[in-house]
Order: structure tokens, then C-alpha cells, then sequence
């Protein structure tokens, strides 16, 4: 079988706009000089290539790169200095930033995957944050891959599937195997020998279980943890290479819109009541959104369509959550 949504989204060409987008609105936000965005665009573009993605441009680096930026001039503002350079600044409007992100979302299939994997680590880094102390780096602590895994595979349970793009007969947990192997072949991640009296390099005979060695059928991580009982200790640290903390925040970025929206959703469904018509409740939602968006100016979003294709299930959960159960009428005597 074969998903005609998947298909069409991976023969599709990334345009410079949406990569100078992305850019400005997940990297530069306060602004950058001319110089190191020409670095950075054939930087993204590189990486957009390297994933198997054809890009819909060609020319000079200098003359693609202001060539974007006259077709968003309504976006950006350019700001001559004295020493020659030019400072591009993304202007902070609704309709500056609304289209920003509208271009900015077709990069993000390319890496939703890295995506995935970069707010999964950032959520443990988070829950691990008060125990770091004011010394701890986030580049020291070890992440084990059955807490990787797990964190992972919640975030993608919340996601929605044509969203992921997922294959039809592809499974969720391995989909989050090859969020871990897009983190580790991206540099974001490097194995890190945990502590054990065994060392890493002791090949010798190990026993089997008494147990079937059969998985359960969801279960595709590696074949040779099958009897490997350390195969869940395994750990991992955030690359310490140069481009890797940008590259980390530009990930999350990608994904963050989305993951504002579901975090906002979750508390207006929660402060809302039950039961309701699913149209009505999805305009109240709405304008709670955009409220709350102007509150603090972060208007990027993924548009409606997203939003009425991954809320149905979180409303469902909610009001099921909130209402009481239905229990059938007792018999008369």
C-alpha cells in the first residue's frame, strides 16, 4: 500500500522562500547580519538535500538569497550599516509573522522526524532542570534510550498521523526507532557508554533468558538486543559539535508552533465545559487561540486545517474525561 500524502509531499520541491522562513523565524528572530544568513541559508539547504528533498531554485548564493528577501519584503526590514554589512531583521506584526509561518511550515516535513526527536530531548532536559543545579550544562547530562524512547513515543501518540506522514502499515513505536536513528545520523546524538561492571567491549558468550525471546509485535528495535540484557541501559549526550545547539533550537522551533497550540488547547478544553456541539467548540477554541496568540505575540501557526484534523481525539479524551459515564436505566422493579 502505498499513501498518495506521504508520496506527494516527498516529490515536492522546497522553495528559498520557505527556507529563508524558516530562517528568520525559528533562528534569526531578533535579527542577523546578511553575511551569516547567506551562511546559513546554504547551510538549511544542504541539510534540506541531504534528506532526500529537491529544492525548486538555483543561481548565486548572494543573488538567491536577495531575491527571497524581496519577495518577503513585507516581513523583513533591511538596515544598511556603516562598516558595509546589512542587518535583516523578520518585523514582529500579526501578518508578519502569520506569513513567515505559513511559508516556514513546508519545511517541515523534511524534518519531522529531528523535530520529533529535538522536543523529546528538550522535554527531558526540562524535567531534569531543577535537578541540574545552577552549574548544570545540558550537554552533560545523559539521556538512557528506554527514557528517550518513551518521551518520544507520547509526543507521538499526540500527534496526528498525516502529520507524520506515516506509511500505512507503519507503527508508531517504528516510527520512534527512526526518530532515534535520524538524531544519531544528524550528530545531535552520541552514544555514551553507561556504567556497569561489563564494559562495552566484552563479546564473550552472553546466556540466554528462559523467556520466549519473541517481542511483542510493535516491538522493531534492534535484533541484537534480543538477549542483550543491557540493551535498555544504553545512553546518549547532546552532541557537543558547534552547529548542534543551533541546530537543536532550530528543530524545536519548527515544531513549536504545533506544540503551543495543543498546550493551549489543553487548558481551554480543560477550563471548558462538556458537553458541547464539536463545531461550536472548535470557533470557542479558536478564538481562545488567537487571543491568547495576541497576548504574547506568537502568531505562527500550522492554519485550521491542522487544527480540526488533530483536536477531534484530545476533545474526545477531554469531554470523555469530564463528563460522567453513561450507565444504562435500571429496570422498573
Amino acid at each position: 500500500l502505498i499513501d498518495p500524502l506521504p508520496a506527494g509531499v516527498s516529490c515536492s520541491a522546497v522553495m528559498a522562500v520557505a527556507i529563508m522562513s524558516a530562517l528568520l523565524l525559528h533562528k534569526h528572530r531578533e535579527g542577523v547580519f546578511l553575511s551569516r544568513l547567506m551562511s546559513d541559508f546554504s547551510w538549511l539547504v544542504e541539510e534540506t538535500l541531504l534528506r532526500n528533498r529537491d529544492v525548486g531554485f538555483s543561481g548565486r548564493l548572494r543573488d538567491l538569497v536577495l531575491h527571497t528577501l524581496s519577495l518577503l519584503r513585507g516581513c523583513v526590514s533591511l538596515h544598511r550599516l556603516s562598516r558595509g554589512d546589512i542587518l535583516v531583521a523578520p518585523r514582529g506584526t500579526e501578518a508578519a509573522v502569520r506569513e513567515l509561518s505559513r511559508h516556514s511550515a513546508t519545511l517541515v516535513p523534511v524534518f519531522t522526524c529531528e523535530a520529533v526527536g529535538a522536543c523529546a530531548i528538550n522535554a527531558l532536559l526540562v524535567e531534569m532542570l531543577p535537578f541540574l543545579g545552577p552549574a548544570g550544562l545540558p550537554a552533560a547530562v545523559v539521556l538512557s534510550q528506554k527514557e528517550l524512547r518513551c518521551k518520544t513515543l507520547a509526543l507521538l501518540q499526540l500527534l496526528p498521523r498525516d502529520f507524520l506522514l506515516l506509511q500505512p502499515c507503519q507503527s508508531i513505536s517504528c516510527y520512534g526507532q527512526d526518530v532515534l536513528d535520524k538524531l544519531i545520523q544528524c550528530g545531535l546524538l552520541v552514544a555514551e557508554e553507561a556504567p556497569s561492571e561489563r564494559p562495552a567491549c566484552d563479546t564473550a558468550q552472553r546466556r540466554f533468558s528462559q523467556k520466549l525471546l519473541w517481542k511483542e509485535m510493535e516491538d522493531f528495535s534492534d535484533s541484537d538486543s534480543d538477549y542483550d540484557e543491557y540493551a535498555g541501559k544504553r545512553c546518549f549526550k547532546i552532541s557537543q559539535l558547534d552547529n548542534c545547539p543551533d541546530f537543536f533550537l532550530f528543530l524545536c522551533g519548527l515544531l513549536g508552533p504545533l506544540l503551543k497550540t495543543f498546550e493551549r488547547a489543553a487548558a481551554f478544553l480543560v477550563e471548558s465545559g462538556c458537553p458541547e456541539l464539536e463545531l461550536e467548540y472548535v470557533e470557542k477554541l479558536q478564538r481562545f487561540l488567537l487571543r491568547k496568540a495576541r497576548e504574547d505575540g506568537s502568531f505562527g501557526e500550522f492554519g485550521t486545517s491542522l487544527l480540526r484534523s488533530s483536536l477531534p481525539g484530545l476533545l474526545g479524551r477531554c469531554c470523555h474525561a469530564q463528563c460522567p459515564p453513561w450507565e444504562p436505566p435500571s429496570s422498573p422493579g
